[in-house]
C-alpha cells in the first residue's frame, strides 16, 4: 500500500486555503486562487511558499507538510501636508510612509522653516484645533495647521522740544504693539507751534524715514 501525507496550504494568518493528500514522494501541487492579504499599510504581493517563516519549493513528500503563503511588501507613501492658519494654503508638504515615528518638536523642520512677516511660528495643530503629539504615520495623508504668535514692536514718540498732554490716553513715551495694529500718538504742545502729526523713523537716528503707512504698525521698530 503506497503510504500517503496530508498536505495542507495556508495563508499568511494561518487560514487554510487547500488540503491535498499526496502519495509518497509525490510533489504536492496548489491548485487554489492566489493568496491574497489586505493591503493596510503595505501593499502585498503573493512570492512565494514557505515552511513556517522560511522560504523553499514544495518537495515530494515524505511527510505531513503545511505550507504557508509569503508574500513581498511595499509600504504605503503619504504626505504631511502643512496649511497656513487659513485652512486653505499650503506652505510646505513633506512625503514619509506608514508607521513612520513621527515627532510633533520635528514637524516644523519637516515644513521647511515657514516664515511669515511679524509673526513667530510656535507650533501646529490639527484642523480640528486639537494639539499634535508624536504619533505613528497612518495610512493616510495628515493635514496640519500653523500657529502663529504676532511678534511684538514698540513705537518711540518724541515731543521735539514739546510736551506730551500729561492728560491724554494714549502712552506718552512709547507703546507696544503687532503688526497691523493701529498707532495712536499721544497729544503733543510747544509753545507758538502747532502740532501738525509725526514723522516716523526705522532707526533710533531718526535718519532714515519710515516710507510705509504711518496709521498701522509694520514689522519693525520705528521712532
Amino acid at each position: 500500500q503506497v503510504q500517503t501525507f496530508t498536505i495542507t496550504w495556508q495563508n499568511w494568518d494561518g487560514t487554510v486555503l487547500e488540503t491535498d493528500t499526496v502519495a509518497y514522494g509525490e510533489t504536492p501541487e496548489y491548485n487554489g486562487e492566489t493568496p491574497t492579504r489586505p493591503n493596510v499599510g503595505y501593499d502585498f504581493t503573493f512570492n512565494c511558499w514557505g515552511i513556517g517563516s522560511t522560504q523553499t519549493t514544495p518537495a515530494p513528500a515524505t511527510k505531513d507538510v503545511t505550507y504557508t503563503a509569503h508574500f513581498t511588501s511595499a509600504v504605503h507613501k503619504h504626505d504631511l501636508i502643512f496649511l497656513d492658519d487659513d485652512g486653505s494654503t499650503e506652505l510646505a508638504r513633506y512625503e514619509t510612509h506608514y508607521s513612520k515615528r513621527i515627532s510633533a518638536s520635528w514637524l516644523t523642520t519637516a515644513a521647511g522653516k515657514p516664515t511669515r512677516e511679524g509673526y513667530t511660528l510656535t507650533g501646529w495643530i490639527y484642523p480640528d484645533g486639537s494639539t499634535v503629539t508624536d504619533f505613528y504615520m497612518p495610512d493616510n495623508d495628515v493635514t496640519f495647521l500653523a500657529v502663529w504668535e504676532p511678534d511684538q514692536y514698540t513705537v518711540y514718540f518724541d515731543a521735539n522740544e514739546g510736551s506730551f498732554d500729561p492728560y491724554s490716553a494714549a502712552p506718552q513715551t512709547s507703546s507696544t504693539c503687532v503688526i497691523g495694529d493701529a498707532i495712536s500718538p499721544p497729544k503733543a504742545y510747544r509753545t507758538g507751534y502747532t502740532l501738525t502729526g509725526y514723522r516716523f523713523y526705522t532707526d533710533s537716528d531718526c535718519a532714515t524715514e519710515n516710507n510705509g503707512s504711518t496709521a498701522t504698525m509694520p514689522a519693525q521698530d520705528l521712532w
